[in-house]
């Protein structure tokens, strides 16, 4: 589960006070309920999906300094958390106890997703194994609009299986 540790070394630099030889052991980073999904198909592949639970012990900064970090790198690393509009309540959960005047414990949980393709190799000698980087937010697969540059997409003609099936021919007027 490679995001784990690109998601510590994020908010390590964010945080210099967790950083090694000072208390990098008051940042813990827990994979909860963490599930493959797989499924028999002509490839060989699978998805790790967990909770996460970050949990900042001792914390004694304002809470942008965990959050800002973050959000900047589930922009990147889980782009499609922040699109779950239907669920956006709960895609990101925290709580707090406040120890004293200085410092508190903080505990954030959300889901996170790594894809992972598996390919024979063209020789028989074995399998590679890829950790698929997820999609850019600026990919156009990830834009929800239907337009191109040429403006919206008409429905004029509807193809399934390289058969159309709108318009009908029936509905075809001849001149």
């Amino acid at each position: 589960m490679d995001k784990i540790a690109s998601l510590r070394a994020a908010l390590v630099a964010a945080n210099p006070e967790f950083a090694e030889g000072r208390s990098p052991e008051r940042l813990k980073v827990f994979v909860d309920q963490g599930r493959i999904v797989s499924r028999r198909t002509g490839k060989l592949g699978f998805q790790y999906r967990y909770a996460v639970r970050l949990f900042f012990e001792g914390y004694t900064q304002g809470p942008d300094l965990i959050m800002v970090p973050l959000l900047l790198w589930l922009r990147t690393h889980q782009p499609d958390l922040l699109l779950r509009y239907a669920t956006e309540d709960e895609n990101i959960r925290f709580a707090a106890d406040i120890l004293d005047d200085k410092s508190w414990d903080v505990a954030i949980t959300f889901e996170l997703q790594e894809t992972v393709t598996v390919t024979a190799r063209e020789d028989g000698s074995g399998w590679d194994v890829v950790h698929m980087p997820e999609p850019s937010p600026d990919d156009p697969l990830m834009d929800p609009s239907l337009d191109t540059p040429e403006g919206p997409v008409l429905l004029e003609e509807l193809f399934f299986g390289g058969v159309r099936i709108l318009p009908r021919d029936e509905d075809i007027e001849e001149p």
